[in-house]
């Protein structure tokens, strides 16, 4: 009987124990996919923040990019136009000299008429075509000036608006092989994610593992975007310098 009661209890406390091994077991698994959950939620919110700053800093590049293009434009107007009114002011000061100098002329040639009243007709004929000869050169000289003044301007502008330009294209040339230099740099970082989600010998760090590697692929999409960007309107300014060549080329006979 004693032996019976013995073998009983031995029974029971190998139940209790297989009972807590299980529970024990239980709350393993349960930990585990705890742990899996939390990583989870912790590789979508570091996804979330690396789209959001990548999101920010390009239209902070952008806004960046189009302040200098807005501003380098308005300096190179500002200053065409204050030469363009320098040129005008130099022309009206020049026009007032040849008037105040033709009215001057005029007063000297009444004097003469008075003078020649008692003259013949042909020589009064004669100083009146010669008055009129010296207005018409005056003002063939006038327009002359004028037109190579706006043409010299225009040259000068032309000449500007190219430097800035070129100034432009090498500056999206080094962005672009600055988003290149980062683009080989993410695949060196995506095949150390390969390799880690290959070796993860665990759910846990299975789940870290693909959560690196989106997180890579997110960051390499958003860069090749700004590189196709830049490279769109590179391409778009490249595009608008070989009109302005082909149209300078029809209005010039050497070219």
């Amino acid at each position: 009987m004693a032996v019976a009661r013995k073998q009983e209890h031995s029974v029971l406390a190998s139940l209790s124990e297989l009972r807590e091994i299980e529970e024990q077991r239980v709350a393993d698994e349960r930990a585990a996919v705890h742990a899996i959950e939390l990583a989870k939620i912790a590789a979508h919110e570091a996804e979330i923040r690396a789209r959001e700053h990548a999101a920010a800093a390009k239209q902070r590049e952008e806004h960046e990019a189009k302040l200098a293009i807005e501003t380098a434009r308005l300096a190179v107007e500002r200053e065409a136009r204050l030469k363009i009114e320098a040129t005008e002011a130099a022309e009206r000061a020049r026009q007032n000299s040849i008037l105040n100098e033709t009215r001057l002329a005029q007063e000297i040639e009444l004097r003469r008429a008075e003078v020649a009243k008692k003259r013949p007709t042909w020589m009064v004929a004669v100083t009146v075509v010669a008055v009129v000869a010296a207005f018409a050169l005056i003002y063939v000289a006038i327009d002359r000036t004028r037109a190579s003044e706006h043409s010299k301007e225009a040259a000068r502008v032309a000449v500007l608006q190219e430097r800035e330009m070129r100034h432009q294209l090498d500056e999206m040339t080094g962005s672009l092989a600055s988003l290149q230099g980062e683009l080989d740099g993410l695949a060196k970082k995506t095949d150390k994610a390969i390799d880690d989600l290959a070796k993860a010998n665990n759910a846990a760090g299975r789940i870290a593992a693909k959560a690196e590697y989106d997180r890579i692929q997110g960051e390499k999409r958003a860069i090749q975007k700004r590189k196709d960007d830049i490279q769109r309107e590179k391409d778009r300014i490249e595009r608008r310098k070989k009109l302005e060549l082909n149209d300078k080329c029809l209005k010039e006979s050497l070219c």
